[in-house]
């Protein structure tokens, strides 16, 4: 060891020490991120929540009652809580809420008509508004005192209600009957096995036989024979619930080579699929409306040629939840090559922009909330395996062109959404996708920056739906390498920035000239918006160091203009993902930024964004530039800031998560 190294030691370990303290200091219970979380919506600069008086909320909760189906307790704030639901929404008849089993917070979606007749998923406590339910239901069907069910019974008394209420049918301009208050508000010890419909392998073929149905398979291909005929072989071994004459296959070819086209043409003499060869650049919604253009059944299954089918069932699924009128897409878990880990379950719609959450869980494991089986809605699903009714994909004008290769599966499916349609994924058949065995990764800049372009242009066309997800609780992890599902509190309590001009120091002419570019400094955001504030959520780390060893900053250079700089000291967040997906990386955890700035904080203009690393225990002085830039005062910001104000206006409308949002009002 060098007398350097020997000299370092003592340093080493009190830096450690303070890494470990801050550690320590970031683990919260759910009750403190729950103080921290209202603290930060009452922070100064933001518009108060309505308060109620107290004779209001005593009024409207006389004519409520509480039902559960588990001996518990019911929490001190539950009657103001649901007090709200039920004065802001003067058709509720029903307001359930998060509840703690044991030790262990149940955060739920909003209203999942699917979920509730796949399981009870709302169980512990329901708050039921008598007078209006004995009214439209009849007075037989709602009890007149707070009381303890079974569970069946409590299932069976709120399905009625709903079904009376037309809860489960589509969407259409109104609120809805249920909302879903997103708060723990009751804990009970332990809960009954989940009781819901069962989905037996039988009773779907038989189901599905009934119907006699007829579906059309579009499959995207190029280059890639070997491929299609797996795919086709192992679709056909797998689907004996529906007729040969019924199955359409359609191959759409975007220009194989001559002699990949002849193996492929040969096939579809020998696998009895439409062939269409049309030599074009890689369009994946182009492909797939030139198939669907082609297709003749009554359901359209979009399916990328890499996909291998295992099991039979999985096709009489999709088709069963395919043909309810409410719904718009249906998809399937997907696994890895590997058959054990899962590659898709549904995309949830996260800050970070659609994410396909539970990626790379082990599928033999029960997830949180069993959130890897049965029928979930989801708020968008892969368009590696999507189906719908065909008459539904023509009126609603396919998929968008302009997305040639990423987010046109999330945009018709946000389309959907805001039609009024349940998107859904079934999670109790799988199959297996080679994922881009067809096209490769995307790992350049230019395919990173396209990827940011189709990103933008999502959210331009859907600006209410920017970092909204009805269907995946805003109190569940939402940080950008977490691809698991666990309760915000778990991975550390986040300190927000709110930057004021003050606290930035402007750079000295030069002074960037200290530091060494070098990608080792590697910078990620997450979260970068312009409009109407400028707000940065990621995570930065020296790779091949001991990060306790670094103060870091942000830095953000004029494009225009180098010599116009300015950094800022960040509060280190606790990034519980950067430890678990970075495991050769030493003290990684305190990795993540958040921050805001106020108005007028940076000057006009546009500027890169960066980091700054400076070792305690060295010279060494390192930076990045991502390739992400922000424009502050600029016209395309403050484009986006005019049309923030109205996407806030919408939002205030469906603040209690239950509100149809039609197309007109985007």
């Amino acid at each position: 060891m060098s007398v350097k190294t020997l000299l370092k030691k003592p340093l080493y370990i009190k830096l450690h020490k303070e890494y470990k303290k801050t550690i320590a200091s970031r683990h919260m219970t759910y009750e403190e991120y729950m103080e921290a979380y209202e603290s930060e919506l009452n922070r100064p600069g933001l518009k108060k929540k309505k308060k109620y008086a107290d004779a209001e909320v005593k009024a409207v909760m006389e004519d409520v009652l509480f039902l559960t189906s588990s001996s518990g307790v019911i929490d001190a704030k539950a009657r103001e809580k649901f007090a709200k639901a039920f004065i802001d929404n003067p058709n509720t008849m029903i307001a359930y809420c998060d509840i703690f089993e044991g030790d262990t917070p149940v955060l739920r979606p909003d209203w999942s008509p699917d979920r509730f007749l796949d399981c009870f998923y709302f169980r512990g406590l329901v708050a039921i508004r008598s007078s209006i339910c004995n009214i439209k239901c009849g007075e037989d069907m709602v009890p007149d005192k707070d009381e303890e069910f079974s569970e069946s019974m409590l299932w069976n008394l709120c399905y009625r209600i709903l079904k009376h209420t037309d809860a489960f049918g589509k969407r259409n301009k109104k609120i809805l009957p249920i909302v879903h208050v997103p708060e723990v508000l009751f804990r009970s010890e332990t809960l009954p096995e989940y009781i819901g419909k069962e989905h037996l392998k039988g009773v779907v073929e038989t189901r599905i036989k009934k119907l006699q149905p007829s579906v059309s398979v579009v499959i995207p291909s190029k280059d890639q024979p070997i491929l299609v005929k797996k795919c086709i072989s192992s679709l056909r071994d797998t689907s004996p619930e529906v007729d040969k004459s019924e199955l359409e296959i359609i191959v759409v070819d975007n220009g194989s080579n001559p002699e990949n086209k002849k193996m492929t043409e040969k096939l579809s003499k020998e696998l009895d699929f439409k062939y269409i060869y049309e030599p074009q650049p890689f369009n994946f919604a182009k492909m797939c409306n030139l198939g669907a253009e082609n297709a003749s059944k009554d359901f359209l299954l979009f399916l990328n040629d890499d996909i291998e089918c295992t099991s039979s069932g999985w096709l009489g699924s999709m088709m069963e939840e395919a043909a309810k009128p409410r719904i718009g897409a249906v998809g399937l878990k997907l696994l890895y090559p590997d058959r054990i880990r899962i590659q898709h379950c549904g995309i949830s719609n996260l800050p970070i922009g659609p994410v396909h959450k539970l990626q790379f869980f082990l599928d033999e494991n029960r997830a949180y909330d069993n959130y890897n089986h049965g029928i979930r809605d989801v708020i968008a699903v892969t368009g590696a395996c999507l189906m719908m009714r065909r008459a539904l994909f023509v009126e609603y004008g396919g998929f968008k062109e302009q997305f040639a290769v990423a987010f046109n599966d999330v945009e018709l499916c946000f389309r959907l959404y805001d039609a009024g349609y349940y998107n859904v994924v079934s999670l109790d058949y799988h199959l297996i996708h080679h994922e881009s065995a067809s096209r490769g990764a995307d790992e350049s800049l230019e395919k990173w920056e396209r990827l940011m372009q189709e990103r933008k242009l999502l959210y331009s066309l859907h600006p209410v739906l920017d970092g909204f997800d009805p269907f995946y609780n805003i109190h569940l992890n939402r940080n950008g390498l977490d691809t698991g599902i666990r309760p915000a509190f778990e991975t550390g309590m986040e300190i927000p920035d709110h930057v004021g001009a003050r606290d930035l120091f402007p750079m000295e002419l030069g002074e960037l000239d200290r530091y060494r570019l070098d990608p080792c400094m590697h910078v990620r955001f997450e979260v970068c918006r312009d409009y109407p504030n400028v707000v940065l959520h990621g995570y930065g780390v020296v790779l091949g160091s001991d990060n306790s060893a670094f103060d870091m900053e942000l830095i953000f250079r004029n494009v225009k203009d180098p010599s116009i700089a300015f950094a800022f000291t960040h509060t280190r967040q606790y990034r519980i993902d950067l430890e678990e997906n970075m495991p050769d990386q030493v003290n990684v955890g305190l990795g993540g930024f958040a921050v805001e700035f106020g108005k007028n904080a940076l000057p006009v203009g546009e500027y890169e964004v960066g980091m700054l690393a400076s070792d305690r225990t060295s010279k060494l002085k390192v930076y990045w530039f991502s390739e992400r830039k922000i424009r502050v005062g600029v016209p395309q910001a403050k484009a986006r800031a005019n049309a923030s104000v109205e996407r806030r206006r919408i939002k205030r409308n469906i603040e209690n998560r239950g509100r149809q949002i039609d197309e007109k009002d985007i």
